[in-house]
């Protein structure tokens, strides 16, 4: 039962990313039409991404930020951050994700007082000189949080680039 989930997930996230991929084509075309007199080329644009991994307990640490970031360019730093933010865990496998096209990113937030607490990658921008990922904490709303240490993150996936990945929150 565990492998048909698993086998569903990895096809809905290959057609994600092929439904991604579309996308940005299209964001490179109308960048291509912009560069011709439309506006500024180093305006970011919006680019399409897919959620790899969502969850509340990962074993990352998190740096002063008070968040963690991690970008995974090949399937071996995908498969180390992988058991990384599962250690002590037995790990799923690691979700499939084709590194000559596409590269992970994620954030984790680190520890948090009670189970309401998360993250939601809200856009990814790509200018000439960066990747930039805008992400929320989500808070909670003050009635019915578990009082449970939760440390969330959120692992997504976009078309490969070699530019530098910051974070912003929003």
């Amino acid at each position: 039962m565990n492998s048909d989930r698993f086998l569903g997930q990895t096809r809905r996230f290959l057609a994600q990313q092929y439904v991604a991929k579309l996308i940005l084509s299209a964001v490179v075309l109308s960048g291509g039409l912009t560069a011709c007199g439309g506006g500024d080329e180093s305006d970011p644009v919006p680019i399409a991404f897919v959620t790899v991994d969502r969850g509340s307990r990962s074993e990352l640490s998190y740096s002063e930020e008070g968040f963690l970031s991690r970008v995974a360019r090949s399937d071996s730093e995908w498969q180390a951050i992988w058991l990384s933010n599962y250690s002590g865990n037995r790990p799923p496998p690691a979700p499939a994700v084709d590194f000559n096209q596409y590269m992970v990113i994620g954030v984790i937030l680190g520890l948090r007082s009670n189970g309401c607490y998360g993250i939601e990658v809200r856009e990814v921008l790509l200018s000439a000189e960066q990747v930039e990922v805008v992400y929320a904490e989500l808070t909670p709303n003050g009635s019915g949080c578990q009082a449970v240490v939760v440390s969330p993150y959120e692992f997504i996936s976009i078309p490969t680039t070699t530019l530098t990945v910051r974070f912003r929150k929003s």
